[in-house]
């Protein structure tokens, strides 16, 4: 069994996430994997190319690299190793289906962000145990 943690951001609630994805997973014994859903940056590139001003084109790259080494870090601080990290920028409800598609290999998500009405909706679609983390 793996215990997915799905961020959608890495402010506040992310180093409480990670805390709490390593104590779940070592309870049950289960292996762990992080996976970011940059809806933001996605909706803002989409916007600036809606308005004819697109964003610098090394900006989705660099935010990506930036996400990933401050989960990486966090996570050192928190476990003292590594952990797989995936970084992609979209829409949260078809990245993250798409994600879980096919992988029988996880049997609990924890939402490291806000309930909003978009994560609720997502997480009646998965038909994997969820909890939000707050």
């Amino acid at each position: 069994m793996k215990v997915l943690l799905i961020l959608t951001d890495t402010t506040g609630q992310c180093h409480r996430a990670l805390e709490y994805l390593k104590e779940v997973s070592e309870k049950f014994g289960a292996d762990r994997e992080v996976f970011v859903v940059l809806e933001d940056i996605y909706k803002l590139e989409k916007a600036s190319v809606s308005l004819g001003v697109p964003l610098p084109p090394d900006t989705l790259p660099q935010t990506k690299e930036k996400v990933l080494k401050k989960v990486k870090h966090i996570w050192e601080h928190v476990e003292g190793g590594d952990i797989d990290v995936s970084v992609i920028a979209g829409d949260l409800r078809e990245e993250v289906k798409a994600f879980l598609n096919g992988r029988e290999d996880i049997g609990l998500v924890l939402w490291g962000c806000s309930p909003t009405a978009n994560v609720c909706r997502v997480i009646d679609d998965i038909e994997v145990p969820s909890l939000i983390i707050k």
